[in-house]
């Protein structure tokens, strides 16, 4: 039953799938579906595992801690070698937030658990994946925890069907289906858990371990020339396909995983079946030294990729930069492999001290990690004001003061200014992340006039799920969420009247491209006409003949984050000089991205008396641009949000230029300053 012997066009296969991973992270305009090739490999290793351990189950020589020990010398010391690279070399390159998040993915990934530390972490409001130097340990980590299992699943395999009865094929087809269908369930439920966790990708394994246990059968059969003629070029087309076409922006894994696996299952097939042209080509020297190196360059290319982005203030590789960094990595893993992989894979040494020595180098490297994380990230590093801009989450650190249940919603909200019970007025700020960036504004402004604001922070406000839509591959969920919240809030407005002022306030130059009607059409121009007509029927909804309305247009976009030119100009991080000013932004770039918006917001204002609008963008700039340092201190987060930990004298400031005082004066001087489309401006 064997056919556990080395097989060249599978090294060949092993470089077509990592070379694809490669360019998809440094050219991924060359290889949109790049990313499939981590599916290959799935595939490929449950084959190869399957056949070690069905091998040894037969011949009675199946042990658990020998497995491990294979295990072991085949991952473990490339992994210490590149995580202990990434620890170090994070402290010359990452800012105090992004080091800890590194400790902190390093920590899981030497448990072998980085799917779970991804799953979790990694999200709107998170680093930006492309920044993270272990994300790619996350298959390392599905293959792990898959093989807690399957060594016990072939052993009790063995033990009551021999690998033979019609029970066992049963078994074998319902646990992968089972797979199958939660993987494609999730994917559109939830697509990060599809897509890190390993109980949605056990499917793309045992597909390789199905195979072993199939191939002799088939080798033998009527079927062996035509699968060996067909069945490679159908593989490999199928393979390519997904790396062609199934990009970032279609939902995965799901079905469209199954072009990689079902594409390298046949090429599995074909080449246990006998020789073709395709196991010829994938047996030639070039891509079978590629696939020898694969796990190395695997490894350590995305690190590669993440500290040139990091070095370059997040600047992506361009053709030139991309084949040096392509090169580099080729380096490294051609070193990694020759003096840390083979030497430790094949050393000879007893079962007790591989292990010790793997428990060693683990804690080691954990303990480091441990240090990057307890420590912050050493801040210590950076300039004292540079340390308020160290990472995302500080520059988002505002807590909310009260929290509070209302009739007709499904969960506490915030509420900011006055408390809601001694308040004389009662105010509404309505939008989605835009909104909470405000928030700390809007409550030091509302203490002082007497109001008491209920902060409702969620979707675009005119996003209603009925007239418009919005879908996210990323958040299948999303417009639905969006339109339920929709409808909730409009519920309690239409009971509550003590609720007499509403602000809206939201990303409103994203939404155009993105939003659509029922009939699915998107474009610029209908997705302007929709969020006028979205609007328009706020306004009606909420009566304005006893509330005012405002709409809060945007602050100036930077359109990229200017954290790392600013860090860069303050020092305490190892950075290429910016090519651009990070302290002013363009004006004719403003207009341009925020023009369309607010012109639709000045027009509402004259069809409708009590609709006001706050002109953020036009009075945070004047005829030399808009400046990005205020009062002293730098005032963005990230590409489009203001900080919410700037300081009180700053905040102040800001709501002096861009008038939010008076939103909050009597309706008939606010009317009278604001609703004008001149008086909106300077």
């Amino acid at each position: 039953m064997t056919t556990n012997y080395y097989r060249a066009d599978i090294d060949g296969l092993r470089a077509i799938a990592v070379l694809s991973v490669v360019l998809y992270h440094a050219l991924p305009s060359t290889m949109p579906g790049g990313f499939t090739g981590v599916d290959v490999f799935f595939v490929i290793s449950g084959f190869l595992i399957t056949g070690i351990l069905a091998d040894q189950a037969v011949g009675g020589r199946l042990s658990i801690l020998h497995f491990y020990e294979r295990r072991i010398r085949r991952i473990l010391p490339a992994l210490i070698a590149v995580v202990a690279t990434c620890v170090i070399g994070g402290f010359l390159l990452l800012q105090p937030g992004d080091y800890q998040d590194l400790g902190q993915s390093a920590i899981w990934t030497m448990a072998f658990l980085a799917n779970v530390f991804f799953w979790q972490n990694t999200g709107y409001f998170d680093a930006l994946t492309d920044t993270m130097p272990l994300l790619h340990t996350w298959s390392l980590a599905v293959e792990e925890q898959f093989y807690l299992i399957w060594p016990l699943a072939i052993m009790g395999f063995w033990r009551w069907t021999r690998f033979r009865s019609a029970y066992f094929f049963g078994l074998l087809s319902l646990i992968s289906a089972s797979s199958f269908a939660a993987c494609i369930y999730f994917t559109y439920l939830d697509p990060k858990a599809a897509f890190y966790l390993p109980f949605t990708r056990a499917w793309e394994l045992i597909a390789g371990g199905a195979l072993y246990f199939t191939l002799p059968s088939l080798s033998s059969s009527y079927l062996g020339k035509p699968i060996r003629l067909l069945a490679p070029w159908l593989g490999l087309g199928l393979i390519f396909w997904g790396m062609a076409f199934v990009s970032q922006d279609l939902p995965f894994p799901g079905y469209n995983a199954a072009y990689p696996v079902v594409g390298t299952f046949l090429i599995l097939l074909a080449g246990g079946v006998g020789r073709n042209p395709v196991s010829a080509i994938l047996s030639t020297q070039p891509f079978v030294f590629i696939g020898k190196i694969s796990y190395s360059l695997y490894l350590w290319h995305w690190p590669v990729i993440v500290y040139y982005r990091h070095y370059t203030s997040g600047t992506s590789p361009g053709p030139e930069e991309a084949t040096g960094l392509i090169a580099l990595s080729l380096i490294l893993a051609t070193l990694s492999w020759r003096f840390v992989e083979q030497p430790l894979r094949h050393a000879k040494a007893r079962q007790t001290t591989i292990f010790a020595g793997a428990a060693l180098g683990t804690c080691l490297v954990g303990l480091a990690a441990y240090t990057v994380t307890s420590s912050q990230g050493f801040p210590s590093r950076l300039p004292h004001e540079a340390y308020r801009l160290a990472d995302q989450d500080t520059m988002w650190t505002w807590p909310c003061p009260e929290k509070r249940a209302f009739s007709e919603m499904s969960r506490r909200r915030c509420v900011i200014g006055t408390g809601w019970d001694d308040a004389d007025r009662h105010a509404l700020l309505w939008g989605d992340s835009h909104a909470l960036h405000y928030a700390p504004m809007v409550d030091l402004v509302a203490k002082e006039a007497g109001y008491s604001v209920l902060l409702y922070d969620s979707c675009p406000p005119y996003l209603d799920n009925t007239h418009i839509f919005r879908n996210r591959v990323d958040l299948p969920t999303y417009s639905a969420e969006c339109g339920r919240e929709h409808d909730e809030l409009m519920r309690y407005l239409h009971q509550d009247e003590e609720i007499d002022l509403v602000l809206l306030a939201s990303a409103w130059a994203t939404y155009p491209p993105h939003i659509h009607a029922s009939d699915g059409h998107r474009s610029i121009q209908s997705g302007l006409q929709l969020m006028r007509e979205g609007i328009r029927r706020v306004a009606d909804s909420i009566d304005l003949s006893h509330r005012t309305m405002v709409i809060l247009t945007e602050v100036p976009r930077p359109g990229r984050d200017m954290i790392p030119c600013v860090l860069q100009r303050l020092g305490g991080v190892l950075r290429e000089p910016c090519s651009f000013d990070p302290t002013r932004l363009d004006l004719a770039t403003v207009e341009r991205v925020h023009g369309p918006t607010n012109d639709i917001f000045l027009e509402l204002a004259n069809e409708y008396p009590r609709l006001q609008v706050i002109d953020s963008t036009r009075r945070l700039c004047d005829a030399a641009g808009c400046d990005t340092f205020i009062n002293g201190e730098f005032i963005y987060r990230d590409s489009n949000h203001l900080r919410r930990n700037l300081e009180p004298a700053t905040m102040r400031r800001i709501i002096a230029m861009i008038g939010l005082s008076r939103v909050f004066s009597s309706e008939q001087e606010a009317h009278q300053v604001s609703s004008t489309p001149g008086s909106a401006g300077h």
